[in-house]
């Protein structure tokens, strides 16, 4: 293509350009020499337009010449005329080894997408013409056969395949079938779009046999993607899919799935058959409802009622009757549970059986279990290309199962839920939800997806099961789960024919209506069993689909009987747009308020038909198939043009896609005025820019959508530079870099920053389309331009580019506040609409907190059911209601359980208040009987344990008294009024509490005789204790308890130093608890007994020893602890005050503990020996106590203790960081120096230094320690 000059850039004119004289030859005049240049100019322009149309016409002739004309185009409608028995190839065997073979194959076309150009047709305004380029010079295929696909090209070949072939092959319609003649080639690279990888087809002849007359509700490729993929284009929903079922079976996930749907039934064949089975057909309409008549679906039968099998069951019992031995059958089943969920249809196929039995009804387990399995294995060995690709749409975990199948009695699938917290009765039938968590637990726990759950409770099961032996309220039938979810349900069937009909009659089955199913029974029959299959279930459990419509072929549920059916008139009454339109058989009449002005009433019925149509778009819509296809093709041109005047650019932008004759009709030039028209009912909606036709501006602005090449809507922000809004492929195909263009173009075309992600070689970018239409103005300029004309067309060029980007802000601006607008309509319809929810269900008798709570409460739900900017009509009300009423009966339930609830919290508060008054009152204590010992020191009862609310509440008395909802003053009464059995339960679980130490005890002293006896000694049974109690005191002793009240036996925490002597300890023990439950911690006295108290033997041994020096070996703890002895201990350390029994066991056992610490190899430390003298094991030769006589106590009490001020430290023990450091008097810190260190003259400030310039804590040597030196 020329490139012309600037004038600015010349400096000659043609005029001045004159071929110079020749050397001796006389110059030619001004006017001669004007002549030859124009006649030399003339010559040349006639040259290069002749030498141009020839090229023209060459190549018109060469392109409109079709040597393909016999290799493309529609084939007759096949009518059997003839049979040529050419072999027709499948898809699935191609592959690169194939290369060069020619084929003849029958497909349908899966995608299509032509290579070499674009195809495009835009209104220009800017120099009144018109353009269209259709430039495919290739076009890619993928051809389909079932599930497998291979990618096919049409390219122009000269002799072969022509231009025109290849135009048509781009305009074949996606799902056509097509007839291809062509070559496999092997492929270069590896074909990611089609399961042949390895190898294409080179087409020589394609022609098509069907193509689809309609436009197709969804696009194959998004229904095929995976639900997890988050793409541009959104995927099919699946409401559409099931509606437009045909088309949705074609997908490769489709056929993939029932490929193993059948592969599933060739197995169950296949492993019954090799067992004995034979197969059977049973008749489907039956005289009684078998299992529940509320669950089978009843028809009209002649002159009387039949009812649809809800299984085959009764047909199987009666051929085991007739000896059939073993039996299967493969048939529909009908269920009418009005179950809208994902795994029930209303019709499904039933893979049943049915066997005799030897001994044990696991024989028939035995045999399922064995049949799943092979069907299992089968899938997974046989079909792993199929499931591949299903996970591909459907991601899931594989299927997993164990080499011996985990069977599970009823009891133990019942205890695993609950050690997960679940409530459940032992008899009560799992939910759905419990269903799952129980497969989630035993993958958990067992890593298995399958397992088989056996001994149902009979109440749950159908009258035929048979009672288990042992108890009749379980029974010999089983299920087996896939992935938490039950597949098959069987049993061993009663075959006495008494027991069957007393069973007909408690599950309310009149045994005339069975007559015939009797009397087989009547006549004999062997034991059997058997069960039934869900084939849908089974496949979508094993592929997890998400929902069983996937499995099944055309499914039926409570609310789809069809795949789509529609009445096309109430579909326009309930579709129409406008609130003011009313439709009837005859003329539709309309009122639009809205409307400036309204059309005359012979186009009302036109204008309903429109109107309705806009708002059935998009094109996916049943509805609007319908509505577009004759209707339009009547309305005369005229009255068309006259409605079109009262819509808006978007209504008439709508009209114009729903079919040719309206996009014909609008998008031509001479429909500008209704563009105008319709512009002026649209405010602030900014005029039609220059660049663009009407058409083609509104389609860009008022919508507010940018459609450019591949009419794909794109949500982002429209580029203000080049006004257009292009998606991700337009944007790599429509775009080009400023690098790209040459000088003479780039200032006069719109150039962006934006529109594309910038690189260094390209900062700007500008649309191809703008670049291609300069080209062609710049051709079209003549050669002989002056500098003004010029100068004039590049302001004018300029200029156009100014008003595209001021159109764009205008544009922008204009969207922002229709945006705003828009979002506050919306808005504004979400509150209107909510109120009137509120309204409509206040007038219902809802209570306002029960509105309240389900907002609250179900947020999501509410959100999903109000969030819709659309109002409640009453055929809306009665689709929401029931969705509300669910809602409202749920929470109106959990309101009652909250005032249940804080009813209970408020009996609770007040039994335990009552326990507390009955334990003031009770007094339960034992004391010591009055004695002339000069030791007992402000004796005081101990306290028997006494038990909290907690601990007794698995007592039926308190249980009930909590339980029981009834208010607290009746609460109050019936406490008194059961004041006897309120004592029974707290003396039993006294006495539990003590025949559980008592246990301890024993168990303890059985453990110390067995060292004992093989140690050679004899261990003598203690005796009861010697210490005199009060008369009322024996009434809490008994010879069996006994044991518990002497001094010498001692208990603790677990892992804990603390002793525990009972019952005071005991009693101290469990007040403390009960305060830690008050402030938050959690368990009770009950749950911490087991698991926190044990027998300590160390203290023991220490009190026996105690006991035994003081003089009362037999003496009680009682007695012990109201004593005070003044003692002077191994240490000869004199306590300062009186000392009781269990603080002198206390301290040994602590010091022995630490004395065993410290000479451990870890707290060895070099120059220093510990002499603990309380290792009472290796100092046994002397006692542990003495008592001290009166003037030894008082010497003891005028001995002055040395001041805090005069304690110095061991600067050794600072230095070898001993644990705990000697600190003291400095008299006792030298003899620890002299004594532990070996310093024989310890100083001041080298070994031991003053206390106050040392900070932290040490061991205080004093007089025991001095003792302990000296000793």
């Amino acid at each position: 293509m020329a490139e012309p000059q600037a004038p600015a850039e010349s400096t000659q004119s043609p005029k001045d350009v004159i071929d110079a004289p020749a050397e001796g030859e006389k110059a030619p005049s001004k006017n001669e020499l004007k002549k030859r240049a124009k006649e030399a100019e003339k010559a040349k322009k006639a040259a290069e337009r002749a030498a141009k149309e020839a090229e023209q016409a060459a190549a018109r002739a060469a392109a409109e010449v079709d040597y393909a004309q016999q290799n493309y185009g529609k084939l007759p409608l096949n009518q059997s005329q003839e049979r040529t028995g050419r072999p027709r190839a499948q898809i699935s065997t191609f592959n690169a080894s194939k290369d060069g073979e020619e084929v003849l194959l029958r497909a349908r076309v899966h995608t299509s997408r032509a290579q070499g150009g674009l195809d495009l047709i835009w209104f220009i305004v800017a120099d009144d013409s018109f353009y269209h380029d259709s430039g495919s010079k290739m076009v890619f295929f993928a051809l389909r056969q079932k599930q497998h696909t291979v990618q096919a090209l049409v390219s122009v070949t000269p002799e072969t395949v022509s231009k025109q072939m290849v135009k048509w092959a781009a305009s074949v319609p996606l799902e056509s079938i097509v007839l291809v003649e062509g070559v496999i080639k092997r492929s270069p690279e590896e074909i990611k779009g089609a399961t042949t990888k390895d190898a294409e087809v080179h087409i020589k002849k394609i022609h098509t046999i069907s193509e689809p007359d309609v436009r197709l509700p969804f696009n194959l490729e998004d229904a095929d993607k995976a639900q997890t993929d988050e793409r541009d284009a959104p995927t099919v929903s699946f409401d559409t899919r099931l509606n437009n079922r045909v088309l949705d079976l074609r997908t490769q996930t489709s056929q993939s799935i029932f490929v193993l749907q059948s592969a599933v039934t060739d197995l169950f064949r296949e492993s019954l058959k090799a067992q004995g089975f034979i197969e059977i057909h049973s008749p489907k309409l039956q005289g009684a409802a078998t299992e529940s008549g509320a669950s089978v679906f009843k028809v009209d039968y002649f002159k009387g009622n039949a009812f649809l099998a809800q299984s085959p069951q009764l047909a199987k019992q009666m051929a085991i009757g007739a000896d059939f031995e073993r039996v299967y059958e493969i048939g529909p089943v009908f269920r009418a549970e009005n179950s809208f969920t994902h795994r029930h249809l209303t019709e499904f196929t039933g893979l049943d059986l049915e066997m005799t039995i030897e001994e044990h009804y696991h024989e028939v387990v035995d045999v399922l279990d064995s049949m799943l399995l092979h069907i299992f294995n089968g899938l997974k060995t046989k079909y792993s290309t199929d499931i591949e690709a299903i996970r591909r749409v459907f991601p899931s975990t594989e299927f997993t199962w164990l080499e011996k199948t985990l069977r599970l009695q009823w009891k133990e699938g019942i205890a695993l839920l609950r050690e997960h917290k679940v409530e459940i009765d032992d008899f009560e039938d799992l939910s759905t939800e419990n269903e799952k968590l129980l497969g989630r637990l035993v993958k958990e726990k067992y890593n298995t997806d399958y397992y088989i759950l056996d001994k149902f409770p009979t109440a749950i099961r159908p009258f035929y099961t048979m009672p288990d032996p042992v108890d009749n309220r379980y029974s010999n039938s089983y299920d087996f789960f896939m992935r938490g979810e039950e597949i098959l349900s069987g049993a061993q069937r009663v075959h006495d024919a008494k027991m069957l009909e007393q069973r007909m009659v408690e599950v309310g089955i009149d045994p005339k209506s069975m007559q015939g199913y009797l009397d087989g029974f009547r006549m004999g029959i062997s034991p059997h069993g058997g069960g039934g299959i869900g084939l849908e279930r089974v496949v979508m459990l094993f592929l997890k689909l998400n929902n069983i419509r996937n499995a099944s072929l055309f499914p039926r549920d409570p609310k789809r009987l069809e795949p789509l059916v529609i009445q096309l008139e109430a579909s326009l009454r309930r579709a129409t747009p406008f609130p003011g339109l009313d439709i009837d058989s005859d003329l539709i009449f309309i009122a639009c308020p809205e409307r400036k002005a309204k059309p005359n009433p012979v186009c009302n019925r036109y204008y309903a038909l429109l109107t309705t149509a806009i708002n059935l778009w998009p094109p996916d819509n049943a509805i609007f198939q319908q509505c577009t296809s004759s209707p339009f093709l009547t309305i005369p041109v005229d009255v068309f043009k006259e409605i079109a005047l009262f819509l808006n650019p978007g209504d008439i932008l709508a009209l114009a896609r729903l079919n040719k004759f309206l996009r014909n009709l609008l998008m031509q030039r001479s429909a500008a005025h209704i563009w105008r028209a319709a512009e002026k009912n649209v405010e602030l909606l900014p005029p039609c820019p220059r660049h663009l036709s009407t058409s083609r501006s509104n389609r860009g602005g008022a919508a507010d959508l940018i459609l450019k090449v591949c009419g794909i809507t794109v949500m982002r922000r429209m580029d203000e530079h080049l006004s257009v809004r292009l998606c991700n492929a337009c944007r790599n195909s429509s775009v080009v870099g400023l690098s790209q263009l040459s000088s003479d173009i780039a200032p006069y075309v719109p150039i962006s920053p934006f529109i594309k992600n910038p690189s260094k070689a390209n900062r700007a970018f500008a649309l191809r389309s703008d670049v291609e239409s300069i080209e062609r103005k710049l051709c079209r300029l003549p050669e002989e331009l002056d500098q003004q004309t010029y100068k004039r067309w590049d302001s004018k060029r300029r200029r156009r580019i100014k008003e595209r980007v001021k159109h764009a802000i205008a544009l922008l601006r204009y969207n922002g506040i229709t945006e705003v607008l828009r979002d506050d309509e919306i808005e504004d319809k979400k509150y209107q609409r909510i109120q009137d929810v509120r309204a409509r269900l206040r007038a219902r008798g809802w209570k306002e907190k029960h509105i309240l709570m389900i907002q609250h409460d179900s947020e999501n739900m509410w959100e999903r059911l109000m969030d819709i900017p659309k109002p409640i009509t009453d055929r809306t009300w009665e689709r929401l209601y029931p969705k509300l009423l669910r809602l409202l009966k749920i929470h109106k339930s959990r309101l009652r359980t909250i005032r249940s609830n804080n009813r209970r919290w408020a009996r609770h508060d007040l039994l335990d208040e009552l326990l507390s008054e009955k334990r003031a009152n009770l007094s339960a204590c034992v004391e010591l009987a009055d004695g002339d010992s000069a030791l007992i020191k402000g004796q005081t009862p101990v306290h028997m344990p006494f038990p909290g609310l907690n601990e007794v509440l698995e007592y039926h008395v308190f249980k009930e008294l909590l339980e029981t909802d009834r208010t607290v003053e009746a609460t109050r009464s019936k406490f008194r009024a059961n004041d006897g059995l309120v004592n029974n339960a707290i003396l039993r679980w006294r006495n539990g509490l003590e025949n559980h130490l008592i246990r301890i005890v024993k168990e303890a002293r059985n453990a110390q005789k067995r060292e004992l006896l093989t140690c050679q000694a004899l261990m003598e049974e203690p005796l009861p204790f010697s210490t005199k109690l009060t008369a009322s005191s024996y009434k809490h002793i008994s010879p069996k308890n006994n044991i518990l009240f002497r001094a010498d036996n001692v208990f603790k925490f677990h892992n804990e130093r603390t002793l525990m002597f009972y019952p005071g300890s005991f009693t101290k023990f469990f007040d403390s608890t009960r305060e830690m439950e008050e402030l938050g911690g959690g368990l009770t006295a009950s749950h911490l007994l087991p698991t926190l108290i044990e027998y300590s033997g160390e203290g023991n041994s220490i009190a026996a020893a105690l006991l035994k020096e003081l003089g009362r070996p037999d003496a009680s703890s009682i007695e012990m602890d109201a004593l005070a002895f003044p003692t002077l201990r191994r240490t000869n350390f004199i306590h300062r005050g009186p000392v009781l029994s269990h603080q002198q066991v206390s301290h040994y056992s602590w010091e022995y503990n630490q004395a065993i610490r410290y000479n451990s190899e870890s707290y060895q430390h070099p120059g220093i020996v510990y002499n603990n003298v309380h290792d009472w094991k290796t100092q046994s030769d002397r006692p542990l106590v003495r008592l001290l006589d009166d003037q030894e106590v008082e010497a003891h009490k005028a001995s002055p203790l040395p001041p805090i001020g005069q304690f110095v430290d061991c600067q050794l023990c600072h230095d070898m960081d001993v644990d705990v450091p000697a600190i003291g008097p400095r008299k006792y810190v030298v003899l620890h120096l002299r004594f532990i260190h070996g310093i024989s003259q310890p100083e001041l400030g080298k070994h031991f230094i003053e206390r106050a310039s040392m900070i932290g804590g040490g061991l205080i040597v004093g007089s025991s320690a001095s003792s302990e030196l000296e000793e």
